[in-house]
């Protein structure tokens, strides 16, 4: 990006290990909120059965729907404390395509998991790890980082569950804590070393980004009915975006947001 006079300007804000920009706050401010707050018509039809019945017929209040996740994943309602089946559904917001027989493995380590989830402190957050600790050889024993490990072992190492299933069950009953990733994600991070590294590295060398838009969005979300979002769920959006073509769409769903 130049500036009117031909002269560089740095982007607001970088992440994907160098690859996106964006160039100012509003730009990741009208991609979050058409993420969040999007919106598209809702298609209903009156089954043919209803025959003349005009109030079986009748057609619903709504009359749009919500274009992205956020209102069935972010806002489905969440315990921090321990995992119960319910929590294993949420990832179907998020388009994680889960047979049966999988869902029932997940189910079957939830003591395990559970019991990894009350050793880790309750306020601790994902960004205040030792980076050196989020590489690809395991931290040391039973230290906070470790137990990150541990949580997301359990369930990478089951059959039929991988990188995007792990994450976004994870990630959402802390979502200050445990990253969330698909495979797309781990290929653009993983260009600069580990992935959950080149997260770290990319929160904590913009801070007062992140923060902005974390306090941002909460006022945003109260004004809307809705919850705040993480920092590691907005750089999950932001990447995501780009990294899928949809950025263009969500720029465009959220704008009218920002001048109201």
């Amino acid at each position: 990006m130049v500036s009117a006079m031909g002269y560089p300007v740095t982007p607001w804000l970088t992440i994907g290990c160098g690859t996106v920009n964006y160039n100012t706050q509003a730009d990741a401010e009208a991609v979050l909120a058409g993420y969040a707050f999007g919106t598209a018509p809702l298609v209903w039809t009156a089954p043919s059965s209803c025959g003349g019945d005009e109030r079986l017929a009748a057609a619903p209040r709504a009359v749009g729907q919500s274009s992205w996740g956020y209102r069935t994943y972010d806002c489905a309602p969440n315990s921090p404390y321990a995992f119960g089946v319910n929590d294993l559904f949420l990832v179907a917001a998020l388009d994680a395509a889960v047979p049966g027989s999988t869902y029932l493995a997940m189910e079957a380590i939830l003591p395990d998991l559970n019991a990894v989830l009350a050793e880790i402190d309750i306020s601790q957050t994902f960004w205040a790890l030792p980076c050196n600790e989020l590489g690809t050889a395991a931290p040391p024993a039973n230290t906070p980082a470790w137990l990150l490990w541990r949580a997301w072992a359990l369930l990478e190492g089951l059959n039929g569950v991988g990188t995007a299933i792990t994450h976004k069950t994870l990630h959402h009953k802390r979502p200050w804590l445990f990253p969330i990733f698909d495979n797309a994600a781990v290929g653009v991070m993983g260009r600069c070393g580990s992935p959950w590294q080149t997260l770290h590295r990319e929160l904590t060398t913009q801070p007062n980004q992140f923060e902005h838009l974390e306090k941002w969005f909460a006022i945003q979300a109260v004004k809307r009915g809705g919850v705040y979002l993480t920092r590691l769920r907005i750089h999950d959006i932001l990447l995501w975006g780009d990294i899928t073509g949809e950025r263009g769409s969500l720029d465009r769903a959220g704008r009218p947001f920002l001048d109201e």
